[in-house]
């Protein structure tokens, strides 16, 4: 069988032009790699840098939380003691309205009778009063002594019973003391 070319009418082109076009494309190619290569290098540079200063800000975030951790025990203690100072803030405001009232009560007091539980209301100003007296007489003469007073009104004996103490009573007692009574003097 023959053999049948079909590219006959293709010669290898071995012309100067052809040799141009070699070169201009292996140039081409060659500075392609070139850029290639300076912008991988950039590349690896901006990569270390960043590298760098994450690093860096890692280590000053080790060392802020070293500080945050150091000052938050020093916070709890802090803390504490301002609930502290608002309790005491507290109790200072209560003692400071009941103190006009236990002065005012003391001097109306019958010097006998003991007093063992009080619950006083600054806003609506009554009075709630549990105490115990040796008898019946005592019990009058302290019931007499607050209505001296012209802090006191509408005092009403709630309830009497014998008291744990050998001739011993318990009473207990509501009244309304003036608004100045529980304002400082």
């Amino acid at each position: 069988m023959a053999d049948i070319n079909l590219l006959q009418n293709q010669l290898k082109d071995t012309t100067n032009l052809s040799l141009k076009r070699t070169k201009i494309a292996a140039w081409a190619f060659a500075v392609l790699m070139i850029l290639l290569a300076i912008g991988g290098g950039i590349f690896y540079l901006l990569t270390q840098d960043v590298n760098d200063k994450t690093a860096i800000v890692t280590a000053s975030n080790i060392k802020l939380q070293e500080q945050v951790d150091n000052q938050q025990a020093g916070l709890a203690g802090a803390e504490a003691f301002q609930a502290k100072l608002s309790n005491i803030e507290l109790l200072l405001k209560q003692h400071v309205l009941l103190t006009p009232l236990l002065d005012e009560l003391a001097k109306a007091t019958y010097l006998r009778a003991k007093y063992l539980s009080l619950d006083a209301s600054d806003e609506t100003g009554k009075i709630h009063l549990e105490g115990m007296v040796e008898n019946y007489n005592g019990l009058a003469k302290m019931l007499l002594g607050l209505g001296t007073s012209q802090h006191f009104k509408e005092i009403k004996l709630l309830s009497l019973g014998p008291g744990e103490e050998k001739n011993s009573i318990l009473f207990a007692v509501e009244m309304n003391a003036t608004p100045d009574t529980f304002n400082k003097k």
